[in-house]
């Protein structure tokens, strides 16, 4: 199990490669909550392209991240599973407990592109609809 990262204006990419299993579990956990508390991000992304499996234990580390990004008043989505990934975190029902929200890199590039214009940004969010976001700004 190796743990990379990137970070950007406010954005933390962990990166996860290998397997992802009750050995490698407690090390992830320890490792992103490192990386957290460096950075204290506004948003963390796990990209888990690199995951060649994935159990049980797997849900633990999201489930933790996700409560630690929650306590920050962060955000957390998930990027590029594999196959074998999606399905333990479709068996899981992650996608269904959210937020696991697909258009928000979109959104936030543009809310930080608008901050740079001087806009205050007061919301940013998916409506609804299929396809139907929201940015609030002054």
């Amino acid at each position: 199990m190796t743990i990379t990262s990137a970070y950007d204006r406010g954005r933390l990419t962990v990166y996860l490669s290998g397997e992802l299993d009750h050995h490698a579990a407690g090390e992830a956990i320890h490792g992103i909550g490192e990386l957290l508390d460096e950075y204290l991000p506004r948003d963390c992304v796990l990209e888990l392209s690199g995951l060649s499996f994935m159990d049980s234990s797997g849900i633990a580390v999201i489930a933790r991240t996700r409560y630690r990004m929650q306590s920050l008043n962060g955000r957390i989505w998930i990027e590029c599973p594999s196959p074998q990934v999606q399905r333990v975190l479709d068996a899981a029902g992650i996608e269904r407990r959210g937020p696991w929200d697909h258009g928000e890199p979109t959104r936030r590039e543009i809310c930080l592109t608008l901050e740079e214009m001087g806009f205050e940004i007061e919301a940013s969010h998916h409506e609804c609809a299929r396809g139907q976001h929201e940015i609030d700004f002054k």
